[in-house]
């Protein structure tokens, strides 16, 4: 009797085949969902990211505009605020460089746009800066754009 008992005890050492495949098949699901959920959080702060860099233009914008009395030219970009008009009458007003640093690229690697632009309905000049998004194409859903009016 005395053996059969050691004999059960000694059977039920390890895991059966089914057991290991119930818990693999439970870690895949959960591990399914953390992924998903790091993918949503990731995009996010992306769009955060690009909008936090966006706005850090608006001072040395302004900054530009007051000095100089109007924004940068759409050709000139967010390259004016490094490097100063090659107008003599412009470049005699500017007190630059208004950012200390190279122009960042956006979360996903592409460069600002710029133009400077009129608003609409008030026609007060002003300028548009936006980041073409995750998708790479200009002028879609996921653009991010900050505007001065």
């Amino acid at each position: 009797m005395l053996t059969r008992t050691r004999q059960r005890k000694n059977d039920r050492l390890g895991f059966t085949l089914m057991e290991v495949l119930l818990v693999m098949a439970i870690l895949v699901i959960l591990g399914s969902i953390v992924v998903a959920s790091f993918t949503d959080i990731l995009a996010t702060s992306k769009e955060d990211a690009a909008k936090t860099q966006l706005q850090m233009f608006e001072l040395p914008l302004n900054n530009y505009q007051m000095h100089v009395g109007q924004f940068p030219s759409s050709e000139s970009g967010l390259e004016a605020l490094r490097t100063a008009p090659a107008d003599g009458n412009l470049q005699q007003k500017w007190r630059g460089p208004y950012l200390q640093k190279s122009i960042p690229t956006d979360p996903w690697g592409n460069p600002y746009n710029y133009e400077r632009a009129n608003d609409p309905q008030t026609n007060r000049s002003g300028y548009r800066i936006w980041s073409i998004g995750a998708d790479m194409s200009a002028d879609t859903d996921d653009d991010i754009t900050v505007t001065s009016y």
